[in-house]
């Protein structure tokens, strides 16, 4: 009974599209989400860095200009040589406090300044005002009109001894383009190498969604050879029994068990029993053919004389080989050659190369000789037949081809023993290969690992000496 396996359904179908669609849209979110996470991390490290720099930098200015502070023409040159030597500096203001004479409130002016016609006005704006009622420096970064970002820096400058009193303050904005264009720069290249990888990501999982039809449709094709498979064995075995029926009562019939036999019926009888033997190969190959797909072929190793099946396939041959003119030649070596192998798989091996030999060799002779190489045993089946092409070479040993041209035209055959018997070989850690020239003949060798040798002093064949 041929077990029946549930094919393949909608719904994992469903999934497999699912999980590749998921796939699809999750890792390039994943890639974008970690991107920007690097990137605003790398920027924020970046903009601690220039907000210290900064406020150091103002630090380091208070000192050098306190002493100067009571000074505005001393303050201003001291702020000027400041602004040459720190081209990052983009605006400078020193601002100090003063008693308003009139409402008696304390303002800040401004001292010294990048822009002179500021000095002796009064300074304003909230990062000086926060950095007055909070008594520490106050930063904040700004972006100008034309893109570029500056920090701009408050710095209290207080009397020494640290008394609280605020001297003046030094107000800055600081540029640090060098920098910014670095920043900048590594994070445009940060997103051109994500869109490049989220690009190849795609692509990537696009083909995987390629795979995934490809592995569903791949399922279903092996659920198909299965059944193909499964259905050829029971068919094939189902076919043998009829067959020997139908061989044996044709045979009846020639032998004249049921009464005597003119010759045309006779004529018809035989040809029905070769049809019946040609049928009986193809079944049996077919059968073969699946066994093997299977791994269903066993194999009892044990010493086979190489040397003994050979002279039991040739003298069984030799009548067949002499009816179409030709020498079918065999000489026997001093040695008997031992390989552990299958007997009967290798008496099947050898009847094929042999049987084929005589059928596609017209005339002359062919023969069958051994070589020793190494620890490997070499038997060479030459022919003189019709020979290949090298296109042809290639595919013999593939499943149901066979060669195709006039000469070959009236020989029957499956296309399915080189397979087989290649398989056969394969298995039992052997080898098979052919050279042949068109018109000339072809020569088939196969190796197997020698297992020992002895003097051939006589032989006697082997109780399963009979082609399968």
């Amino acid at each position: 009974m041929v077990k029946q396996k549930r094919a393949i359904g909608p719904t994992k179908q469903k999934r497999e599209y699912y999980y590749s669609i998921i796939i699809i849209v999750l890792i390039p979110i994943l890639i974008v989400i970690n991107t920007l996470i690097l990137t605003t991390t790398v920027k924020g490290d970046f903009d601690r860095e220039l907000r210290r720099k900064a406020d150091t930098t103002n630090n380091i200015i208070g000192t050098f200009i306190r002493e100067k502070i009571n000074d505005p023409q001393k303050a201003q040159r001291a702020l000027e040589k400041v602004l040459i030597d720190d081209p990052e500096i983009e605006q400078l203001t020193i601002v100090v406090p003063e008693e308003n004479q009139s409402s008696g409130l304390q303002r800040y002016v401004v001292l010294a300044s990048s822009e002179a016609e500021t000095v002796g006005e009064e300074a304003e704006g909230l990062l000086l005002t926060t950095a007055v009622q909070q008594a520490r420096s106050v930063a904040t970064e700004q972006t100008l009109a034309d893109g570029t970002r500056t920090w701009a820096v408050a710095t209290l400058i207080e009397e020494d001894g640290g008394g609280g009193d605020i001297e003046g303050i030094v107000v800055a904005n600081y540029g640090f383009t060098r920098i910014n264009m670095l920043v900048g720069e590594l994070l445009s290249q940060s997103f051109f190498i994500l869109m490049v990888v989220v690009a190849v990501v795609f692509l990537l999982l696009l083909n995987h969604f390629k795979f995934v039809n490809y592995s569903v449709l791949f399922k279903k094709l092996k659920e198909v050879d299965q059944l193909k498979n499964d259905f050829l064995s029971v068919a094939t075995h189902e076919l043998k029994s009829p067959m020997g029926t139908i061989k044996g009562a044709l045979e009846n019939i020639k032998d004249g068990i049921f009464g005597p036999v003119n010759e045309k019926t006779l004529e018809s009888v035989e040809l029905a029993l070769s049809e019946t033997d040609r049928l009986a190969n193809l079944v049996t190959d077919l059968l073969n053919v699946s066994r093997i797909e299977q791994g269903r072929i066993t194999y009892n190793t044990e010493p086979v004389n190489l040397q003994e099946i050979l002279l039991h396939i040739t003298n069984q041959y030799r009548s067949r080989a002499q009816e179409k003119g030709l020498s079918l030649v065999y000489e026997p070596t001093e040695m008997n050659y031992i390989i552990t192998a299958d007997h009967g798989r290798i008496l099947e091996i050898f009847t094929n190369l042999i049987d084929n030999a005589i059928k596609y060799s017209l005339k002359g002779e062919v023969t069958v000789t051994h070589s020793i190489e190494k620890d490997i045993v070499k038997t060479i089946v030459k022919d003189t037949g019709i020979g290949l092409s090298a296109k042809e070479r290639e595919k013999l040993f593939s499943r149901f081809y066979r060669v195709q041209n006039e000469k070959t035209s009236a020989i029957s055959g499956t296309g399915l023993g080189l397979w087989i018997i290649k398989q056969y070989i394969e298995a039992m850690k052997g080898k098979i290969y052919v050279d042949s020239l068109e018109g000339v003949g072809s020569s088939f060798t196969v190796e197997f690992p020698l297992t020992a040798t002895k003097p051939a002093p006589g032989l006697e064949p082997h109780p399963s000496d009979e082609p399968k």
